[in-house]
């Protein structure tokens, strides 16, 4: 692969293609290679082009996002950016379960502070999704099928950790759910996950998650306490901190700023793990 990200941007909106477009090509070291407005537009310029990464919408006539991916996945394996809106979340798990790297939320025409985030959220993960290995990723996802509402079953864990936390962000959704399928209902401490994922779809992230596992996942909420065998992802907007009250630990979650690179903070929720946590 060269040193230039090649991106073809599929979309029936000439808007979003439009505006995708002109964020994509003020990078340095990105090159948009071409445009197409439904499914059958975007086989043909995959064959011609031979894009490295693909920005994908789910909702478009003559052949849907996702009707294409299966298709692409399978005929022209190539890392994809799935275009969604809010609304869309059991679809953009769906999406990521046939392959497709990670998510951006659609633009609207709305204020360019909500454009602004939509740039930097797509800048971070075009250069992200270049980084992973799609031959990984493909056994991954094989690995996934596989066990996919297999519950871990396994002899008793004994451990002097209090609590194990994950931080996670481009391809976090199929990782997490390698990892926390692999982990029995009977494991002694908690664990705590920030995945950088936009308001609206950890909860649904978290509810998709706990159908899949042994333990319990949820999505967190302010002053709950921390309890052994339980998965808490902190919600989208939100940072995720913890406070001890003598041996109860409880969760505290603060509202994100405009300015802040990176939500959630995997940074800011490790640092107050290791300083609230026992050592056992």
């Amino acid at each position: 692969m060269s040193d230039i990200i090649s991106v073809l941007v599929v979309d029936d909106s000439a808007y979003n293609r439009q505006t995708f477009k002109n964020i994509l090509k003020k990078e340095e070291g990105i090159e948009v290679v071409g445009v197409a407005s439904n499914g059958m537009d975007a086989m043909g310029k995959v064959l011609r082009l031979r894009p490295d990464l693909i920005t994908l919408d789910f909702e478009m006539p003559e052949m849907d996002g996702m009707t294409f991916l299966r298709w692409l996945m399978s005929e022209a394996p190539t890392r994809v950016l799935m275009v969604s809106s809010h609304s869309d979340s059991a679809t953009v798990f769906k999406a990521l379960e046939l392959g497709a790297m990670d998510f951006v939320v659609k633009p609207t025409s709305r204020a360019s502070l909500e454009l602004k985030n939509i740039e930097r959220d797509l800048i971070e993960k075009v250069r992200g999704v270049r980084e992973m290995n799609m031959e990984v990723l493909s056994k991954n996802l094989k690995k996934i099928e596989k066990k996919s509402r297999r519950k871990a079953k396994r002899a008793k864990i004994k451990t002097d950790i209090s609590v194990l936390a994950i931080g996670s962000s481009t391809g976090g959704p199929s990782a997490l759910q390698m990892i926390l399928t692999e982990i029995p209902s009977d494991i002694p401490c908690a664990i705590v996950i920030s995945q950088h994922m936009p308001r609206g779809f950890t909860a649904p992230l978290a509810s998709r998650l706990d159908t899949l596992c042994s333990i319990k996942v949820k999505e967190a909420q302010s002053s709950e306490s921390v309890l052994p065998g339980t998965a808490y992802i902190c919600p989208g907007g939100n940072h995720m901190s913890f406070s001890r009250y003598g041996e109860d630990i409880k969760i505290n979650l603060i509202e994100s700023k405009e300015d802040d690179k990176y939500t959630p903070s995997v940074d800011e929720m490790m640092s107050s793990a290791a300083n609230t946590f026992p050592v056992k």
